[in-house]
Parts: structure tokens; sequence; C-alpha cells
């Protein structure tokens, strides 16, 4: 794939200065990006590349100045609550999918209304309306697999984001195989094929796990009381984790912080 179709057209807002130095800047993606921006950032704090769309229009960075270390040996990480090592090492460690875990993150609950105010893992959009709050939301559609129990068992923190359109007419009505080749259809510039059914079934259960990793992510995160997984000391989630009995499947970058 090039850098023109990786590219994804957005607007600068607002900048604010977080306490650590860290530049948070909103930007607003259009609408007609949604999906790409879904299927291309499927988690929280993936890193991302940001280039003006016209380079000629704005100056250039200094090529004089003086980078900033980054070793993660350096006091600076340590002391600066800068743990963006440790955390690069958790987010591509097991942890995040391991049942234990998802429990000891939050309740079903929880994960349901996360899932709920994203975007539907299909085409990127929100088409439910809550009653209570009058917001756009997705559906809480449940990924069902052989083995875990019945045909009507619904496993714990088995859900992926769907509008109502994807999940009612495409998943439910026709199977997940027409809702994959749904999301192929609206986000890949190859020609329609033939779908297999173990396919869209890989696909689901690949997209299951993101959600609730991406959910783990997010909400640990916010439990910890951080704005960034970069600023979480390893002695802070190593606690947590040995609270909780699941400090055997952190990484060995914070198990060994001790």
């Amino acid at each position: 794939m090039t850098d023109e179709l990786m590219a994804i057209a957005g607007t600068r807002r607002s900048a604010k200065e977080m306490a650590d130095g860290t530049l948070r800047v909103a930007v607003d993606i259009e609408p007609r990006d949604k999906a790409r921006f879904h299927a291309l950032f499927p988690e929280i704090d993936m890193p991302i590349a940001i280039a003006p769309m016209q380079l000629g229009r704005y100056p250039a960075v200094s090529q004089d100045a003086p980078e900033k270390e980054t070793g993660t040996d350096d006091a600076h990480n340590y002391f600066g609550k800068q743990y963006g090592a440790q955390a690069k090492a958790l987010r591509l460690s097991s942890f995040f999918r391991t049942p234990e875990v998802w429990r000891a993150v939050g309740s079903q609950e929880d994960f349901t209304e996360w899932v709920q105010n994203q975007g539907c893992i299909v085409c990127g959009m929100q088409d439910y309306t809550g009653m209570d709050s009058g917001e756009s939301k997705c559906e809480a559609a449940h990924v069902r697999r052989a083995g875990e129990s019945g045909t009507s068992f619904k496993a714990d923190y088995a859900l992926v984001s769907m509008c109502h359109e994807h999940h009612r007419h495409a998943q439910h009505d026709h199977g997940e195989t027409k809702a994959f080749r749904e999301y192929l259809r609206l986000n890949s510039n190859a020609p329609e094929r033939l779908v297999t059914e173990q396919e869209a079934k890989d696909w689901f259960n690949k997209k299951r796990i993101e959600t609730v990793r991406a959910w783990c992510w997010d909400a640990l995160k916010t439990k910890l009381g951080y704005d960034s997984w970069a600023e979480i000391s390893p002695i802070v989630l190593s606690d947590w984790a040995e609270k909780n009995a699941v400090f055997h499947y952190l990484p060995h970058e914070y198990q060994d912080f001790q």
C-alpha cells in the first residue's frame, strides 16, 4: 500500500501542553474517512505520523535543534515519568489478551458501555441513539463460538462494536461472512471476491480480541489515574497487578523493575 493510500485527511484544531511537556492536539477527521481511520488505528495510544498536506506553505523544522534523549536507562525516563519503552512492551505482550486481566480491569457491564461508544468495525459509523443521552452509539454485538457453551450462550467480553444496520441486517440475518464482505467493500480498493466462512470467522475473532484489548488499555490507564501509559511507572502497574493476582502475566519489563 502506498503512503498516499495510507494517509487520512484531517484538520488541526486546538493544542494543549501537558504537565510533562507533551503537546496534545485535537484533529478533526472528515466523515468519509472515519472507516479508514478506525481500520488503520484500532487501538488507543497507537503511534501516528503527522504532516501538512501542502508542505511548501509551512516552515521546515530546524535540523540544528538538539534531540531529546529517550534512552530507557536515562534517569529522565524514570523520574520524569517517561516510560515509553515499557508501555510499548506492554502493548506488544499478551497481558491484555488474558481473561483474568479483563475481569480485574472492569465488569462485563463496563466493557459493554465502552463498546457502545466506539465506531462500527464494518463501517466506522454510529447509528443507534441512546434513549437516555440522545447520543449516537453502536450496538454491542456478540461473537459466539462453539465450544464456549451452547448456541444461545454469550461469552463474557466477547463483543465488538457494530452499527444497527450491519449488526442486524448483516451479521444476524446473513452471518459473519456477509459482514466481512461488506467491510472489504468499504475499506479495500481491491476488486470484490468470494469470501470464505473461515476468513470471516478469523476476522471476527481478531476484532473481538482487538476490541477487548483496546478497552483494557484505555480503562486501566484511566483507573490508575493517568492520561498516557508513558507516564505510568512500572511500579504502579506492578502493584496493581499483584493486588489483582495477575502479576505473572506482566512482561518482564515490568516484573524486572521491582
